[in-house]
């Protein structure tokens, strides 16, 4: 897992971190979760990386995905990046 993030300070003696994102990567398991969504949800028209998306997400709690990609809207609930 990478964890990307901000130093900064706001006093002399205080540091304060802010956590942006996490990278995440697709293990074997993640990658057998992406095929059971690709199963299920396979009326749609959800690419590889979609369907590892929705895994990931699953697995990790992740309460939103921010995405442009209108593909995820009825699967897992998704952010505009407008909206943030």
């Amino acid at each position: 897992m990478l964890t990307i993030g901000l130093v900064s300070t706001n006093s002399i003696d205080q540091v304060v971190v802010q956590q942006f994102y996490e990278l995440l990567w697709a293990s074997a398991a993640v990658f057998s979760d992406a095929i059971d969504v690709f199963e299920q949800y396979d009326d749609q028209q959800l690419s590889v990386t979609d369907v590892t998306t929705v895994a990931l997400a699953d697995r990790h709690d992740v309460d939103s995905i921010l995405s442009f990609d209108d593909d995820f809207d009825g699967i897992y609930r998704r952010t505009e990046p407008a909206a943030v």
